[in-house]
C-alpha cells in the first residue's frame, strides 16, 4: 500500500514538473523567435517584377545556348537543356549532362565557373550551379 502511494506520488510529481517546464517555455520564448516560426515567405510585387525581369534577360541573351556552347568547347557534353529556379535572393541553374559523363569535384567547380563567366558577360549576375544526368538516345 505504501509502495503504491510512493509510485503514484512519483507519477504526479513528474507530471507537475513536466507541466511546469512546458508552461515556462511557452511564456518565455523571445518574441523574435515566435515571429519566425513557420512564417510564410511573402513575395512582393517588386520581387515578382525583379524575377520576371531576370527571366526576360536570360531568354533575350540566349544564355542557355551560350552556356551549352561554352561547355562543349571545354569538353563537356551538355544536352542543351537546363532548369532555372528564381528566388528573391538567389538564382539556380541545373545543367543537364550526358549520363555517361560523370562529373565530380573540380569539374563541377569548372562547370560552375563557366556558367557564371557566361552569366557575367551577359550581365545576369551569378548562379548556383547544379548538374543532373540524363540518358541521351
Amino acid at each position: 500500500m505504501i509502495r503504491n502511494k510512493i509510485v503514484l506520488g512519483s507519477i504526479i510529481l513528474s507530471c507537475v514538473i513536466g507541466l511546469s517546464i512546458a508552461v515556462y517555455l511557452q511564456f518565455n520564448i523571445p518574441a523574435s523567435a515566435k515571429n519566425t516560426i513557420n512564417k510564410p515567405k511573402v513575395v512582393t510585387q517588386q520581387d515578382q517584377r525583379n524575377i520576371s525581369s531576370m527571366e526576360r534577360k536570360v531568354y533575350k541573351s540566349n544564355f542557355l545556348n551560350k552556356v551549352s556552347e561554352e561547355l562543349k568547347t571545354n569538353g563537356y557534353r551538355p544536352t542543351g537543356a537546363a532548369t532555372f529556379e528564381y528566388d528573391v535572393n538567389k538564382k539556380t541553374i541545373t545543367i543537364l549532362l550526358d549520363k555517361n559523363q560523370k562529373i565530380t569535384g573540380q569539374k563541377k567547380e569548372d562547370i560552375s565557373n563557366i556558367v557564371n563567366n557566361v552569366a557575367s558577360k551577359n550581365k545576369l549576375g551569378s548562379f548556383i550551379v547544379k548538374t543532373q544526368y540524363v540518358q541521351l538516345k
